[in-house]
């Protein structure tokens, strides 16, 4: 038996977005996303998440490109920045990488080896063109606090 109307329009309560990168057209280079707090009032903070990257049209004409998300964690969301390499995995939280415009990839990820605050950085790369830039974005979507549907 499937969940009832009333139930599924609550879900949202155990859900909250955040904005990894803000969108724009970005030249090639690296944007790190601003801090985002894990920590719910009077809760233990979000245990997992999805971080989603997107692409979208460029202009100057690069014969290549790429884009490149990972999340990194920080004790205090000002400080000692590292790339948060989730428990019982080898590598580093991070979508695969995106070669196209007009795409958009995701990854989830486990949080509960992460310290307090984590952020998106976002890498981008084109080759060639005339001053190229392409449209990007980040965002986290965070789960698993012990918030209760209203």
């Amino acid at each position: 038996m499937g969940t009832s109307l009333a139930t599924a329009l609550k879900l949202g309560a155990l859900f909250k977005s955040f904005l990894g990168t803000a969108p724009d057209a970005v030249a090639a280079g690296t944007r790190n996303g601003t801090a985002v707090d894990r920590m719910t009032p009077g809760g233990d903070g979000f245990r997992g998440g999805t971080l989603i990257a997107a692409t979208g049209p460029e202009t100057g004409s690069p014969t290549g490109r790429t884009l490149d998300a990972k999340i990194q964690d920080s004790a205090d969301g000002s400080t000692g920045w590292a790339d948060y390499i989730p428990p019982g995995q080898a590598t580093v939280a991070a979508v695969a990488q995106i070669t196209a415009v007009n795409t958009i990839k995701e990854v989830d990820v486990n949080l509960e080896g992460a310290k307090r605050y984590i952020r998106v950085v976002e890498v981008v790369a084109l080759t060639a063109g005339t001053s190229p830039k392409i449209g990007a974005q980040t965002t986290l979507v965070l789960y698993g606090a012990d918030r209760m549907p209203v």
